[in-house]
């Protein structure tokens, strides 16, 4: 039996071997999987044989130029595939728009009329793709399936496009990448051929290129055909630029048709017009503040409105210096009283509260609760409850009925804006999705620079580190991002994502106006600050006691209103010469010395904080030049 087992396994094995042997002539391993049949593996040819790299032995280009300005291409490019890079096929990256005039992108759609490979036809499919940071339309050609058969193919690419063509003083200009430069490996020859319906001569055309040297093979009337005069280099391309009179041709390009052949910009537009146009006209008929120059200076202060709704009125917003105007008009009155001995201490005063608004009085109530309140770290929160409290009670006097915030036309305004915005993106022919991922990068870069500079405001300095270092990335994600969008859908998409933010917050701070109300109110304020403006200490304070009647009814109101003239200088001096007698005057009139007390209590800086004490939408405190200290004669200057 072993016998006849092993007379039967070498019958066997002698079959198959004779079998392996008639499909595999000598010299081709049945391991050799290229997708070629026995008989093709059999008959290489020499060069088939000897190369050892991939190459594109020939890339030649003919362009047809149709009356309507449509290009149409056939590309012949012969390679060889060794399975290195070529293994399914070959790929063809097309610029999907170009910019043209006036920032406005031209679009390109290809359209495949053909595609074989060594005569018979192949499949083929579109993908995006990227040249560095600029978005490709791809072109693969090839079974996604089925290898290439390893040796020359020669691959037809025939396709038509559009937008190519411009008219430029008097010429027709053509720029075209003749040689795609996305090749992996070297081209060893090309031709271009370029014909156009005409008789255009040979020193009629104007041709310019960026690549290898070239020559112009040969013309006729209407034919020009250029040919390289050596290899290309891997990733070397041709780039041509091409020209002949207009009058020598019989084409007629299609009139430009901005909502055809850029809607997104078009859209985009139209979104930044909207918008602007909401804008102008809630400010022009809401908006504008329309206060008047008054015809004369007051010397009394508006009897209606305290110090600290003065400021907010005459700023339309609020900020920390309707705290110091209202705490220097409480002490002025004798109803607090102020002293820097050991540090800044609040405590409560002789005279009645009944001289004081009612947001002034709780203001005072809050800080005095307990007798007496120390500007340190531990009554912070006491602090910053009290003026959270006042700015609330300021705001519900003046909002809606001395001035409206008009935020109903930024709200339109930002709404056009982002859904004009959103339709352009959404319309783009090609890579909307980096539209959509530059609106998210504007914002990340807008969130993280505020939060870094909010953060370093207030003294956070690791936290603001942090912040930085991640803004870093964005900002340079969103740089390359504008600019690959630029490149393809024109510079209105990027220039309408990164206006509409802006146009709102400018807008945002521009349309808070004065009612009717609260113009008449303003017309006592300017005309009291008219007053300051042109008047000197020297005529309305001679002796001691009328500099301390001058700084206790004019001086609140001059932190409220931002006065920087000489008037606190002239009247430390006039104090200073009239004696070291009389009331002791409080540091509260140093702005400097009232908001380093606050900034140390709180632990905040006022410039840009986090906190919401200190302004609506930013900081913007009074420069109140100069001030008092915590006795007769001492001063420091101050601002904020």
């Amino acid at each position: 039996m072993p016998r006849f087992q092993a007379i039967a396994f070498a019958i066997a094995t002698t079959v198959l071997t004779s079998t392996v042997c008639a499909q595999f002539p000598p010299g081709i391993t049945p391991l050799n999987d290229d997708g070629r049949t026995p008989a093709e593996r059999a008959h290489r040819t020499p060069e088939q044989v000897h190369r050892t790299d991939e190459v594109i032995e020939r890339h030649d280009v003919l362009i047809d130029v149709k009356p309507d300005g449509t290009l149409d291409v056939t590309e012949t490019i012969v390679a060889v595939a060794l399975h290195h890079k070529i293994k399914r096929g070959i790929y063809r990256d097309f610029r999907p728009s170009t910019l043209g005039r006036y920032g406005f992108a031209r679009h390109h759609p290809v359209d495949v009329r053909l595609v074989r490979r060594d005569g018979r036809a192949e499949p083929y499919d579109w993908t995006e793709g990227r040249h560095g940071f600029e978005p490709r339309l791809r072109l693969r050609v090839g079974d996604r399936v089925q290898a290439v058969p390893t040796g020359r193919h020669e691959y037809v690419i025939r396709y038509e496009t559009i937008n190519w063509i411009t008219l430029e003083d008097g010429r027709h200009v053509l720029d075209w990448d003749a040689i795609p430069d996305h090749w992996a490996f070297p081209v060893e020859a090309s031709l271009i051929e370029i014909r156009v319906p005409g008789d255009v001569l040979e020193s009629d055309w104007y041709i310019s290129g960026e690549g290898p040297a070239w020559a112009v093979s040969r013309t006729t009337p209407g034919r020009i055909v250029l040919e390289s005069t050596r290899a290309l280099e891997p990733e070397e391309g041709l780039a041509l630029h091409l020209s002949w009179p207009a009058d020598r041709v019989d084409l007629q390009l299609p009139a430009a048709a901005l909502w055809k052949d850029d809607p997104s910009s078009t859209i985009a537009i139209i979104a930044i017009m909207a918008s602007m146009l909401v804008y102008a006209v809630g400010w022009l008929f809401f908006g504008h503040d329309r206060r008047h120059t008054p015809h004369r200076a007051v010397d009394t202060p508006p009897s209606d409105i305290s110090p600290g709704l003065a400021r907010m009125l005459d700023r339309q917003k609020w900020d920390l210096g309707c705290v110091s105007a209202a705490l220097a008009d409480a002490a002025g009155k004798g109803c607090i009283e102020v002293n820097s001995i050991g540090g800044l201490a609040i405590s409560r005063g002789e005279a009645s509260w009944g001289a004081l608004s009612e947001p002034e009085r709780d203001l005072c109530k809050s800080l005095t609760r307990g007798g007496r309140l120390a500007f340190i770290p531990a009554s912070g929160p006491k602090i910053l409850n009290a003026i959270q409290e006042y700015r609330q009670a300021l705001r519900n006097q003046a909002i809606g009925s001395l001035f409206t915030l008009n935020r109903g036309w930024c709200y339109v305004g930002a709404m056009l804006g982002f859904v004009g915005i959103l339709a352009s993106l959404i319309s783009q022919t090609a890579g909307p999705g980096l539209g959509g991922g530059l609106v998210v990068c504007h914002i990340g870069v807008t969130v993280m620079v505020t939060m870094a500079v909010r953060s370093f405001s207030a003294g956070r300095r690791r936290r603001g580190s942090w912040f930085s270092a991640f803004s870093v990335p964005l900002i340079a994600v969103d740089v390359l991002a504008t600019i690959a969008l630029v490149s393809l859908s024109g510079i209105w998409v990027p220039l309408g994502i990164a206006l509409a933010p802006v146009a709102t917050t400018v807008f945002w701070k521009l349309m808070p106006a004065p009612t009717n109300d609260g113009r008449k109110q303003l017309a006592e304020v300017d005309a009291y600050r008219q007053w300051f403006e042109t008047t000197s200490p020297d005529d309305v304070a001679r002796s001691r006691d009328e500099v301390e009647s001058s700084i206790a009814r004019h001086l609140p109101w001059a932190v409220a209103l931002g006065i920087d003239t000489d008037w606190t200088e002239r009247l430390k001096s006039l104090l200073s010469m009239a004696g070291p007698t009389g009331a002791v005057l409080t540091p509260l009139w140093d702005s400097g010395t009232l908001a380093a007390g606050i900034c140390l209590a709180t632990q905040h800086s006022p410039v840009g904080s986090e906190s919401p004490i200190w302004s609506d939408g930013g900081f913007a405190g009074g420069s109140f030049g100069g001030g008092f200290s915590g006795s007769a004669g001492g001063a420091s200057g101050g601002g904020w």
